[in-house]
């Protein structure tokens, strides 16, 4: 079991940490960011005094997953050479869709994204349903990746929304992660058939003969960007008879006016959780978080 000192994250993840650090029993600290008009930004950690400690470092890598990648990787060099143990809290590791070359010249950013974050001295990191396996065998210091589909179901499950439950995934690549939602709920799980042009980017969904006739749909997902596969799934499970349309979903980006495109197409509800704060953001992911942390898995 690890014994920590303190939780540092910057503002935009403080909600977050504060509760971490209160279930941890912890001191937290702020790490304040200053602009300049061009778009730089100087750091500067509110308790100078981190060297030789084992930091929790909490840092969403959104919005503007850029500048907040860059912002995470300055900020571990800086522990690293302070003589700091970094235990990396990610909620949500942005670049991590693009984990193979899928087209001839691509870069595989998580796997550039893993490199450097081992080289800045993170000696663990804790995230939420990274995208996929594949993503994940990336790194090589100790990832806990621990599951939102189980914090959104235990969600579902206590507050009774699906009383007559089938679980949907927007595509084959998350059938594992609806197949962990089904057997948390009792139920059975099916996949859409989904196509994403690797070039324009353009998202198409098959009209799939699922049964799903009187039954409480619930769509499981990792991440919504703009909505797109999600309302296409929303409107297949309606027009097949759904008595009801639950959209569960890790992490809510909720672009373009996604949640509201969602909910007109026919969904009943949507559930995320805060691993980006939104109006959705049902599920509290702190005491997961914390859990892992003080088994030492982090």
């Amino acid at each position: 079991m690890e014994a920590y000192d303190i939780v540092i994250s910057d503002q935009d993840s403080e909600d977050l940490s504060t509760r971490i650090a209160k279930l941890l029993d912890l001191q937290s600290s702020r790490v304040g960011i200053t602009r300049f008009h061009d778009g730089e930004f100087k750091m500067r950690f509110e308790n100078p005094n981190t060297g030789g400690k084992n930091i929790v470092l909490v840092h969403r890598l959104f919005p503007n997953p850029g500048d907040k990648t860059l912002e995470l990787l300055l900020l571990c060099r800086k522990l690293s050479r302070d003589g700091a143990r970094i235990h990396a809290v990610l909620p949500y590791i942005s670049y991590a869709r693009q984990d193979r070359e899928f087209l001839e010249g691509e870069i595989a950013t998580i796997g550039v994204l893993a490199d450097i974050l081992q080289s800045c001295g993170v000696a663990s990191i804790t995230t939420i349903d990274m995208h996929s396996a594949a993503g994940l065998a990336r790194f090589t210091v100790p990832v806990a990746n621990l599951s939102g589909s189980e914090m959104l179901s235990d969600y579902i499950i206590s507050k009774g929304l699906a009383p007559k439950p089938v679980v949907i995934s927007p595509d084959k690549g998350g059938a594992a992660r609806a197949q962990a939602m089904a057997e948390r709920l009792s139920a059975p799980s099916f996949s859409l058939e989904k196509h994403r042009d690797r070039t324009t980017g353009e998202v198409t969904t098959a009209a799939s003969e699922i049964p799903v006739k009187g039954m409480d749909a619930i769509i499981s997902d990792d991440m919504v960007v703009t909505g797109s596969s999600m309302v296409n799934a929303v409107k297949i499970l309606k027009g097949n008879g759904a008595r009801s349309v639950t959209v569960a979903v890790t992490h809510g980006l909720f672009l373009d006016n996604a949640g509201k495109r969602i909910m007109d197409a026919g969904a009943s509800e949507i559930i995320s959780t805060n691993t980006l704060p939104n109006e959705y953001s049902k599920v509290d992911v702190s005491e997961a978080i914390s859990k892992s942390l003080l088994a030492g898995t982090g």
